[in-house]
């Protein structure tokens, strides 16, 4: 996907992943957008990610993964994500409540 059309989400995820110094006058800079706190909030919330956050002498917060962390596969990997299908931890070995959408639509053939 080209850069313009990342959410600013996702080009800080590709940055921490990448090793890059994230913090808010550098994501600035390269364009990765305004509200870095808001993408860290949702990627430690929202996505377990154990990003560490050293505060400079000005007071200005830096972000960082820790050495050789990797992101989890995604247990959803390969099935469309929707509301029609719920698996628990013991059917894909995610957290509970993740979402996948079986590939093939359960009421097929009902409404025909």
């Amino acid at each position: 996907m080209d850069k313009a059309r990342q959410s600013q989400y996702d080009r800080i995820k590709a940055a921490l992943l990448a090793r890059a110094p994230v913090d808010p006058v550098s994501a600035f800079q390269h364009g990765l957008g305004v509200r870095v706190a808001a993408s860290i909030h949702r990627l430690r919330r929202r996505d377990g990610w154990p990003i560490e956050t050293f505060m400079d002498e000005r007071g200005l917060a830096h972000y960082a993964l820790p050495d050789g962390w990797q992101p989890p596969v995604d247990p959803c990997a390969g099935h469309e994500k929707g509301p029609m299908r719920e698996h628990r931890a013991v059917d894909l070995g995610a957290q509970p409540g993740v979402a996948c959408q079986p590939s093939v639509d359960p009421l097929q053939g009902i409404h025909d």
